[in-house]
């Protein structure tokens, strides 16, 4: 019982000591005789003027604290606005002892309510950028903090709470922010903060959290130290470190981040925006990265880049080393991508009807791009053509846009070119130089084009010019030169065989004959030459050969109608030309001309009687002109 006598005694002692001390506070501190000393501790850290229109209140339960409100540090000259924050509540917890000696200590800072204004003025400098600066002192009037001791020596922490910062269209609202201590030079630990972001009045507001488990910062040494960061914004959680220099003057910046893997479509409608439909359901569904990144002196860059798309593997490395004229330069490599899967679903009817508006050509965007790389694909799947070991060099500057070289290997060939997009002018202008060397024709025909028209191998190249504001322009306006040469192979879809056989039947009065094998013609060899004038393509050197048949001609296609117009001239031959080049005048049995019309898609092929005929009546007027001439010189 003694005992618990004496605990009881010591309890009520420290009671009443506890009475006393806090009568004392109440007897020694006036609180609002901090007021002109807080004011000239933040006009020395900050360079700004605070304003505190209202009472200091002293707070001795459940803390020793000052609690004022509200409170404004101002703008610099030349910003609109006088505030440049501005708050409703600030309760500094303060230390017990100093304070008894009249001396102010700040041992924890909780602010409620704060109101942060960013902006730049005409100039582009931010109302930020000066903040930390110390105006020089008249000489005389004011006292070094080494003197009296800064009030902000070591800090147990600091809280915000329910507040808001505008930059602006961009908004943060409802931002709570922690940082467990602040001691030495800046030493934080335990900093979190949270809160929803809007980049405008419509925009969705996100939810965002960024928590630092430990961060040093040493504004006099200007470094910056986080070993590790981790957040999300929306559903798109990162992570990462960072380090600073000279982050006050020029800043420099290096680290690393990662993003978690993410459903992309997703996100996408968190952050307000419409990814575009695609064939492919399963398309924009995950998205991940991770990447070294260094800022200095208005220049960024990505190294060790490594991205996954859907199934698709980006690497290597990016920079922008102008920010403000946002030039940039790239060096990447993706594994492989099927670029079908990401075009709009099929259309059952025609998605541009006859008259709709044409494609306008991209123009004004690119007039200020100033980009150069190098870009490689392992294989890559677009419209349904199968490309591999893609690689192409990029250079864009001023309006020139140029695709030089272009290489990659397809259907048992390989593919060359260059491709420059030019919109310096009035109106951009497109150019083309292509080469396929060694390319298998039917397997590309069908996976590109639908069609099963042609076969063969071969080669061929290109040569065009386009000039115009949009898709049906440039069209209209393709000039240029295309050669074809193919061996091997067939024309699917006519068979001249068949109508040279019904041609001469009908010369002969006898039944046609039945229809052809198959509807197709093989040939050894198919070359031509075409020159395009106006999105029309017109050939004089049209050849296809086989051991027994020649077919020449020319004629012209429209590439904007696919209207063809050919006038073709079939030789039978008696027998292959030998390979010493035997005259085929000798071997013809018969020259048969054709005409093909209609459309690429759908052609007519038809043998021309007329011509026939009238070249049938010349040959006869020949032979009888020959054997009347035979009688007058008495030949036999």
């Amino acid at each position: 019982m003694r005992a618990l006598r004496i605990i009881a005694y010591g309890i009520g002692a420290l009671l009443a000591l506890l009475v006393l001390v806090v009568i004392a506070i109440g007897l020694i501190v006036k609180p609002n005789d901090y007021k002109d000393r807080i004011i000239r501790e933040v006009k020395a850290s900050t360079g700004r003027d605070l304003a505190l229109p209202g009472v200091i209140k002293l707070s001795v339960f459940p803390w020793v604290a000052l609690e004022l409100g509200p409170a404004s540090l101002g703008n610099p000259a030349g910003f609109q606005g006088s505030e440049f924050v501005s708050v409703e509540h600030v309760a500094l917890r303060v230390r017990l002892l100093p304070l008894l000696h009249k001396q102010l200590q700040i041992g924890r800072i909780e602010i409620g309510q704060l109101n942060l204004h960013l902006q730049k003025d005409a100039a582009g400098k931010g109302n930020w950028e000066d903040f930390g600066t110390r105006p020089a002192a008249a000489a005389g009037t004011a006292t070094s903090s080494a003197q009296t001791g800064s009030i902000f020596q070591s800090l147990g922490g600091i809280t915000l709470s329910n507040s808001h910062v505008t930059y602006n269209s961009i908004s943060i609202t409802d931002l709570n922010l922690a940082i467990g201590k602040v001691t030495g030079q800046y030493l934080l630990s335990d900093v979190s903060v949270s809160g929803e972001l809007k980049s405008g009045s419509d925009a969705p507001a996100l939810p965002f959290a960024l928590t630092l488990p430990a961060a040093k910062l040493d504004l006099s040494a200007q470094t910056l130290v986080v070993p590790q960061f981790a957040g999300h914004v929306a559903t798109a959680k990162i992570s990462g470190s960072l380090q600073g220099e000279r982050i006050v003057a020029t800043p420099m910046i290096t680290g690393a981040v990662a993003l978690e893997p993410v459903d992309l479509r997703a996100l996408a409608a968190q952050l307000g925006m419409d990814l575009p439909k695609t064939r492919d359901a399963q398309a924009f569904s995950r998205l991940s990265a991770k990447l070294d990144f260094g800022y200095a002196g208005k220049a960024l860059r990505l190294q060790n880049l490594q991205a996954q798309l859907d199934d698709s593997r980006l690497q290597g490395a990016m920079a922008m080393t102008d920010l403000q004229t946002k030039s940039a330069t790239f060096a990447l490599s993706l594994d492989h991508i099927d670029l079908d899967r990401y075009r709009a679903p099929a259309q059952v009817a025609p998605a541009t009807p006859a008259g709709a508006t044409p494609a306008e050509l991209p123009s004004g965007m690119l007039k200020t791009l100033d980009l150069h790389g190098a870009f490689a694909i392992g294989g890559a799947r677009f419209s349904g053509v199968n490309l591999s070991d893609l690689n192409l060099s990029l250079q864009a500057k001023d309006g020139l846009i140029q695709l030089s070289p272009v290489t990659a290997k397809m259907y048992g060939g390989q593919y060359s070119g260059t491709i420059t997009y030019d919109v310096r002018g009035a109106a951009p202008q497109l150019q083309l130089n292509q080469q396929l060397i060694g390319i298998d024709v039917s397997p590309l025909l069908r996976d590109g084009f639908h069609s099963q028209r042609l076969s063969g191998h071969g080669n061929a190249s290109t040569t065009l010019v386009a000039r115009g504001p949009d898709s049906d322009a440039l069209m209209k306006s393709l000039n240029g030169r295309i050669e074809l040469s193919l061996a091997n192979g067939a024309v699917e879809g006519a068979d001249l065989w068949y109508e040279i056989s019904v041609a001469q039947a009908l010369l002969k009065r006898q039944p046609p004959p039945a229809g052809g094998d198959g509807h197709h013609t093989k040939f050894d060899e198919l070359r031509m030459s075409a020159t395009i004038v106006g999105g029309v393509a017109k050939t004089n050197d049209l050849l296809l050969a086989t051991p027994y048949l020649r077919v020449s001609g020319q004629g012209t296609a429209s590439l904007v109608s696919t209207a063809i117009d050919l006038h073709l001239v079939a030789t039978v031959l008696k027998a292959p030309p030998n390979a010493q080049g035997t005259d085929l005048a000798q071997l013809t049995l018969a020259e048969i001309p054709v005409t093909v019309t209609g459309t690429a898609n759908d052609p007519k092929v038809r043998p021309d009687l007329q011509g026939l005929l009238k070249s049938q009546l010349q040959e006869k007027a020949k032979e009888l002109l020959k054997d009347k001439l035979k009688g007058f010189f008495g030949t036999h």
